[in-house]
């Protein structure tokens, strides 16, 4: 009889789930949803976190306050309230995210673009560049 070989996958191939540290958000005002949403979501990335009920467990576990009081009486189970992570963001974002504040981040971000001056950059300056 002749002798099989089968490849095992080496050891450094596989993705190793890196643990991320992500704050709780608690609804109260002032916090930014959305960049904590977005904290989430890469802790998800590097944590290898794909399937739908460990996404929706992650984001509860890094509730609290009044959003953890919304999200446990969102329904008799939070299985049934929040099927997918994508139907609890949108619900989140419903419920805590004033309706203007991706207008209000952005408008931020862009106030806070420096001028060519600030960093000493005159016209004279560029010929040494």
């Amino acid at each position: 009889m002749p002798t099989r070989y089968v490849s095992v996958p080496d050891e450094e191939a596989r993705p190793r789930p890196l643990r991320v540290e992500v704050k709780n958000y608690s609804g109260k005002e002032g916090e930014n949803l959305i960049l904590w949403l977005r904290e989430i979501e890469m802790a998800m990335i590097s944590g290898l976190i794909k399937l739908d009920h460990q996404q929706v467990s992650l984001v509860i576990s890094k509730l609290d306050g009044r959003a953890i009081e919304w999200a446990l009486t969102c329904s008799t189970s939070v299985d049934l309230a929040f099927s997918t992570w994508e139907s609890l963001k949108s619900q989140l974002v419903q419920v805590f995210s004033p309706p203007n504040q991706v207008y209000c981040v952005r408008s931020r971000f862009l106030s806070t673009r420096q001028e060519p001056k600030s960093f000493g950059f005159t016209p004279r300056h560029s010929k040494r560049l």
